[in-house]
């Protein structure tokens, strides 16, 4: 009997090791258009709204040897590009946010304009404008269960386009950076002021996770350099937090989720002495609460880019600095 119970000690230790010492992040590996391993983009493009609809990634907007309407969709299954309507308005420096079928552009170079592109019919809609001209914001999608429920006994979502900060200026690390953030009711098309962020960021990434909304990194001061903020939104009760800082700092990176972690990669090291395009990628453990850097190196230095999940990798396509606009396309998957 003794030896039993002191088996079953021992058993009842070993799971619960391994899980306090178990680590979410994950080096992952990269594929790259560089090596043939995924489709170059169809031109160079730095920018750019990304957004999501299925198993494809829709990427418009941004610039291209100038602005562009131009949209782009890639097919995961067969790893092709295909061309989608043309919006009617040419921007870059703007966000983007998926919900559903929808893909919405939200401000660039300093503008107020949101436009909301739909896949199944290829089809552009100007939607209401935000309160504040905005270069370079942050943003993201937010969904509320609320307490009714649909005709098939489902509690009824709410979504919610969350915007943080920007800049007046119309290219990155230019002009002020703006001390403001408003939120959108894609149901009702209309826009609320929020608490702003404890520090003020442009070209800042905003990720959703957990009931919270994460806002990492971005320019902050004058002049503008980059910072290794991490900001912590909570929805429910309108208020932020400061969570650990990254070990670099960056602005105009992407960032998207895997799991319980959050990616962040790429993006601009700016200061007095260093104006820099990166390759590194850290993540953060959103269950414990810290940061991991030294993950695999992205195959190019990106910047004025963002992220997409679909299933477990991460899509970047593009990069830019200061109009020098490239065409690769890296995938991240997480093993």
């Amino acid at each position: 009997m003794k030896k039993f119970l002191l088996t079953m000690a021992i058993a009842s230790l070993i799971p619960l090791t391994s899980v306090e010492a178990k680590d979410n992040v994950f080096m992952g590996s990269w594929a790259s258009s560089n090596d043939g391993e995924v489709a170059v983009l169809p031109e160079a493009r730095e920018g750019a709204c990304l957004g999501r609809v299925d198993n494809r990634l829709v990427m418009t907007h941004g610039y291209s040897t100038g602005d562009s309407g131009d949209v782009r969709i890639y097919n995961v299954g067969t790893d092709t590009w295909h061309v989608g309507a043309t919006s009617p308005n040419h921007r870059s420096e703007g966000v983007g946010a998926s919900y559903m079928g929808d893909v919405f552009c939200i401000g660039g170079r300093v503008e107020t304009l949101v436009e909301r592109y739909r896949l199944s019919d290829n089809s552009w809609t100007t939607m209401s404008p935000m309160s504040v001209a905005r270069g370079g914001p942050a943003a993201d999608v937010f969904e509320y269960e609320t307490d009714a429920m649909d005709f098939f006994g489902e509690y009824i979502i709410d979504p919610k386009i969350y915007v943080f900060g920007g800049r007046d200026g119309a290219s990155p690390f230019s002009g002020a950076v703006l001390n403001s953030a408003e939120v959108y009711d894609i149901m009702s098309g209309t826009w609320t002021a929020i608490t702003p962020p404890p520090y003020p960021v442009s070209d800042a990434r905003a990720v959703t996770k957990g009931g919270k909304i994460f806002l990492i990194g971005g320019a902050v001061g004058s002049p503008q350099v980059s910072s290794a903020l991490l900001q912590i939104y909570d929805p429910y009760d309108d208020s932020w937090e400061v969570g650990p800082e990254m070990f670099t700092a960056r602005a105009n990176h992407a960032a998207a989720y895997i799991g319980n972690t959050i990616y962040v990669i790429g993006g601009a090291l700016r200061n007095s002495e260093i104006n820099d395009r990166l390759d590194t990628v850290e993540a953060y453990d959103v269950d414990k609460g810290i940061w991991t850097a030294d993950l695999a190196i992205k195959p190019n230095g990106s910047n004025e880019t963002h992220a997409v999940r679909i299933a477990n990798k991460l899509y970047v396509p593009g990069s830019g600095l200061f109009g020098d606009s490239q065409d690769f396309f890296d995938v991240f998957s997480r093993k």
